[in-house]
């Protein structure tokens, strides 16, 4: 089995849509791929509606996979929860704001 290093990201200042290229060095070759073909990542977008707490996910998911965004800026893991399927806000989102939900 071979090694493979991934190289540290510069920090991003927009969420990551995972085309972005990172080097990866197999075998004394680097090679620039993108990071959607080295893992995969599931993305759910929802519109808050300033009330509504509670989200459906398609599928049951680990609260530690997810990353969460409203509007462009993460969310603190203390700020929600994932009951199976069901994403649980602390406090309901904005009234038309953007929230986006990545998870592996």
């Amino acid at each position: 089995m071979s090694y493979v290093k991934i190289t540290e990201l510069p920090p991003a200042t927009v969420p990551l849509d995972y085309t972005e290229l990172t080097a990866i060095v197999q075998n004394n070759v680097t090679k620039n791929v993108p990071l959607n073909s080295i893992f995969s990542v599931n993305l759910v977008n929802f519109v808050g509606t300033g009330s509504q707490t509670t989200f459906l996910l398609p599928s049951a998911v680990s609260e530690n996979a997810t990353n969460i965004f409203i509007n462009g800026v993460y969310q603190h893991k203390n700020t929600y929860q994932i009951a199976v399927d069901t994403l649980i806000f602390s406090q309901a989102p904005p009234i038309t704001s953007k929230i986006e939900v990545m998870y592996a």
